[in-house]
């Protein structure tokens, strides 16, 4: 069970709303809506060094609202599974309504409905 689905208090939600304060983890959150991706793939699609992203992506993680899968030694980012809490749709909600709302975030999901993953599922080389 994820850090959301396991927490009502008022700290978890902070760190639910305070990850989304940013603007590049919200940026992430709206590119993984699509499914999930590896981290060398976000790094292609936002143009920030892969230290700044995987940092931003643990902070999504600790929030809850995003889980891992590691395949060698890549790791693979999605959202939280819904199921574990509705908390974790209604957010993700939150973020698709931004992303449907605001020209840059629309922009980031149009570029990668595009893209061409980098790195394939199984993890064989990014």
């Amino acid at each position: 069970m994820n850090a959301l689905a396991a927490s009502t208090s008022p700290a978890a939600l902070d760190r639910v709303f305070a990850a989304l304060a940013d603007a590049s983890r919200l940026r992430l959150a709206v590119l993984l809506l699509d499914g999930e991706l590896c981290v060398c793939d976000l790094v292609n699609l936002m143009k920030l060094p892969q230290p700044t992203i995987s940092r931003q992506l643990r902070l999504l993680r600790d929030a809850g609202l995003l889980t891992v899968r590691q395949a060698g030694t890549w790791h693979y980012y999605r959202w939280a599974n819904p199921a574990d809490s509705p908390r974790v749709e209604l957010v993700r909600k939150l973020v698709e309504s931004l992303a449907e709302q605001d020209e840059g975030l629309r922009l980031d999901r149009a570029k990668r409905a595009g893209y061409s993953l980098a790195c394939p599922p199984n993890g064989e080389k990014c």
